[in-house]
């Protein structure tokens, strides 16, 4: 069985890949080395995640690739991570700012979220053992996760990560000269 992390970014992706590994999952998360496999694999017509060693793959391409990994891993298992839209938009425009892309407008962003996550629920509407959808921002914690992959409880907490970073603006200093 593989595991798929297919949320969108800023929504608890890297806590839901720390939480993987606490349950015994091996685990990648970001695209760090599994992206060029991934695409040479697209390219050559071979199952997508061959010749990578991980049971769970979270933050990456195989986000995007959902309907591809669903036919070539038809017993996977596939993990929405979710977050209100306005948050998550905040999020992202925070984050497209320090890795200082274009930032689309509120808007975009928040319809971006709604279809995003709308686009995945409605795949998988025939196969809902297939996938949780899962609000990490809310608290949910352990149970709904544990449930989905039968799995036990671990007696650890929950493994948040990045939550409640705020970005600090830079103050400009006046030069003196």
């Amino acid at each position: 069985m593989k595991i798929f992390g297919i949320g969108a970014p800023k929504t608890g992706t890297t806590s839901l890949a720390a939480a993987l590994k606490i349950l015994g999952f091996k685990t990648i998360d970001g695209p760090r080395g599994q992206n060029p496999i991934i695409l040479g694999n697209l390219e050559k017509g071979r199952p997508l995640v061959q010749g990578l060693p991980y049971e769970a793959f979270t933050d990456s391409y195989v986000r995007r690739a959902y309907k591809e990994l669903d036919a070539q891993y038809p017993s996977s298992k596939f993990i929405l991570t979710v977050r209100r839209c306005r948050p998550w938009a905040r999020s992202a425009r925070n984050h497209l700012r320090i890795v200082g892309r274009k930032v689309p407008s509120n808007r975009m962003l928040k319809r971006h979220c709604l279809n995003y996550n709308v686009e995945r629920v409605q795949y998988f509407e025939d196969k809902p053992e297939q996938l949780l959808i899962y609000s990490l921002c809310s608290g949910t914690g352990w149970q709904p996760l544990c449930e989905f992959l039968g799995v036990p409880v671990p007696q650890k907490p929950f493994p948040w990560k990045n939550r409640g970073q705020r970005v600090k603006k830079r103050k400009r200093r006046k030069r003196r000269f």
